[in-house]
């Protein structure tokens, strides 16, 4: 018995083409058939009597969708007629376009009941009785891929009968998305005759689900091998594929955090590395231009030397405060404390003022600094922090910007209620990919030992805090490498009827005079006792100074200074410890004694307790000569003024003299 021949067909009705694969040449018995061609040229082979019937019924389920399987002539190239099974079905691909696929077989050798390669009806009956207590969904197949026989499993599974699921039925529950793929994979396998395996989504007809489903199919051969069945099963793998992707997604995601935690290690190596740099580059500059003034004979006696050398070492002490102060700003971020009272401050005088300074830095490398802003433009913040947020933006673009270079800061109404202030630079730019990083902390453009650049790259992660705790928003602009750069800071505006925050204290230059004013000097450490009770003393107070909190008392006892200076962090007893002996003596004078806290502790933390625990005032270290000064004289006026105001009592303490806060 000669094998059956059948061809795979696609149809665009909207062209009216079709193409056939490699099978319509042998079924046709034309070695020249073309692949693709017009659709007349395959209804020129059907006979004529059928042609209209057949178009017929193509039309009928053009317009209403579904399949077809019609029986009809067929002439092939040596004249004789073959009697076909035409099988298709109409699938709409997408909203605008209908496809038709099917199939045609031969079915002039169609194989009587008594073929002895053809089990008999009793054994295929008891062998579909079997599968229909399979768990899987089985289902049988003609070898041009036409389904005429599903298990029980499936009508249940999927809520439909034989009548709609017949043939190319079976479409309508798949997943569209799936579709495309599996049709080519399908018919690819009925093509090659090559075991198939697919997973795709299934419609459960109860609920509606999509379910995934592994489905395999093998084909049946006769004795000669020829393909005369295909037999399939697809098995539910829903809930195992979803544990797969969840396992796999686990596994993602771990091999995400585990390349973070290295890139952050690595990070904080780096940063780690940069702080021992920079915090040692100061330091290094300080003992040299010291060892310079006292090792180098002679160079004590020359002023010039004397004078430069000073110059040098405040200026390096002055980076390394900033450096320490920038990582105290950090930990307060990390620990969620950074909170800053909001406050009308005008902008425009902050900006003004704060550029004096600003470009003086810039001077040393020939930068100029313009600036445009209204006379009075009024926003919520703190005067302070927006002047580091300011000094941040300038500092970095003079580091990035050439000798000669220019900067331009601008301050502009940006809406009814948004101001912005704007730093641009026309320096070395930002590349691509570090733009969307530039505001993240341990990130910088260069950490290696060889880069060009100090400080720790902490400065515009610092203002991008200090921005949105103002309420505002930042963001960087740069066209790359050689272009510059654009920081705008965009930040609410202050009802204009407020009273203003001073932008900033008048400068002062000088320390603040304390003649006649008595001070207790408290400090463990025997090199700041003397550096500060020197300073003090410059100033023309009168100092005591005492290594531990048990020898202040003892001085205290002998007499009440006018003003406590002490350290916290002192051993057996420590600054808390003092203040609250000081606050517990009997002489009332003792309890309202001006009390200044002096320490390294420098956190909010730190300065709420000291000022909680009975400390009037609180200043940090490193000690700045002329804060320190006009602080004492400002705590001792103030206490003046407060015993001032009190009623005089007969036999009561005379009233000590107020110093003077000016220089």
């Amino acid at each position: 018995m000669p094998e059956r021949r059948w061809t795979w067909w696609d149809w665009d009705p909207v062209r009216d083409e079709r193409s056939w694969d490699d099978n319509v040449r042998g079924l046709l018995g034309n070695p020249d058939w073309p692949l693709q061609g017009p659709s007349d040229t395959w209804w020129a082979r059907v006979h004529e009597e059928d042609r209209e019937r057949i178009r017929s019924v193509v039309a009928t389920s053009l317009r209403v969708g579904g399949q077809w399987s019609l029986t009809y002539r067929l002439s092939r190239a040596d004249g004789t007629w073959l009697t076909v099974r035409d099988r298709g079905w109409i699938v709409p691909h997408d909203v605008s376009q209908l496809r038709g696929h099917g199939s045609v077989i031969e079915v002039s050798h169609a194989r009587p009941s008594a073929d002895p390669d053809h089990p008999p009806l009793e054994t295929e009956t008891q062998f579909r009785d079997f599968v229909d207590w399979l768990p899987q969904l089985a289902w049988s197949a003609t070898p041009d891929g036409w389904i005429d026989w599903y298990n029980r499993r499936w009508f249940e599974y999927t809520g439909t009968t034989l009548e709609s699921m017949e043939g190319w039925g079976w479409v309508s529950v798949h997943d569209p998305a799936d579709l495309p793929r599996v049709l080519a994979n399908y018919r690819e396998a009925f093509r090659s005759g090559a075991l198939w395996e697919d997973e795709f989504r299934l419609r459960r007809g109860s609920d509606g689900a999509m379910r995934w489903h592994l489905s395999r199919a093998m084909p049946l051969r006769d004795a000669r091998g020829r393909i005369v069945r295909w037999f399939g099963t697809n098995t539910d793998v829903h809930d195992q594929k979803l544990a797969a992707e969840a396992f796999s997604r686990m596994l993602i995601a771990e091999k995400q955090a585990r390349r973070a935690a290295q890139e952050a290690n690595q990070a904080k190596d780096e940063f780690l590395a940069v702080i021992s740099h920079e915090l040692r580059t100061p330091l290094t500059a300080m003992l040299g231009w010291t060892q310079l003034l006292t090792l180098v004979p002679g160079a004590l006696e020359d002023p010039v030397r004397v004078k430069e050398s000073v110059a040098r070492i405040e200026a390096n002490a002055v980076q390394q405060a900033k450096l320490v102060d920038d990582l105290l700003d950090l930990s307060r971020v990390l620990a969620g404390k950074l909170e800053i009272p909001l406050e009308p401050v005008d902008l425009s005088a902050l900006v003004a003022t704060a550029l004096s300074d600003l470009r003086r830095s810039a001077a040393e490398k020939a930068i100029h600094i313009e600036s445009s802003h209204p006379p009075r433009l009024l926003v919520r913040g703190q005067a302070a922090r927006l002047r580091q947020i300011l000094n941040n933006l300038v500092e970095n673009a003079i580091k990035f910007s050439p000798e000669g270079g220019r900067i331009e800061v601008r301050v502009e109404r940006v809406s009814d209620a948004r101001v912005a202030l704007v730093v641009q630079d026309w320096g070395e730019g930002i590349g691509p990919e570090l733009l969307p990083h530039v505001f993240e902390r341990f990130r910088q453009s260069d950490s290696s030992h060889r880069r060009r650049h100090m400080g720790l790259g902490l400065g515009l992660s610092i203002v991008k805090h200090l921005v949105e705790a103002h309420g505002g928003t930042v963001r960087a602009e740069s066209a790359g490498p050689g272009t510059g750069a654009c920081f705008t800071v965009v930040l609410p505006m202050a009802d204009s009827l407020a009273r203003p925050e001073a932008a900033l204290d008048p400068e002062r230059t000088t320390i603040t005079p304390l003649i006649g004013i008595s001070i207790l000097l408290v400090d463990d450490e025997l090199s700041t006792r003397d550096v500060v009770g020197e300073i003090l003393l410059a100033a023309g107070a009168t100092v005591t100074r005492t290594g531990s909190a048990q020898e202040a008392l003892r001085a205290l006892r002998r007499g009440l200074p006018d003003v406590l200076i002490s350290d916290i962090a002192m051993p057996d007893l420590d600054g808390y410890g003092l203040i609250e002996r000081v606050r517990g003596l009997p002489d009332d004078e003792a309890a309202a004694l001006p009390c200044i806290a002096l320490t390294a502790h420098a956190s909010e933390d730190d300065q709420e307790r000291a000022l909680s625990s009975g400390f009037d005032h609180y200043l940090s270290k490193p000690i700045d000569a002329i804060a320190l000064t006009h602080l004492v004289a400002r705590a001792v006026r103030a206490s003046y003024e407060a015993r001032r105001a009190q009623p005089i009592v007969p036999g009561g303490s005379t009233d000590r003299s107020a110093p003077s806060d000016q220089p």
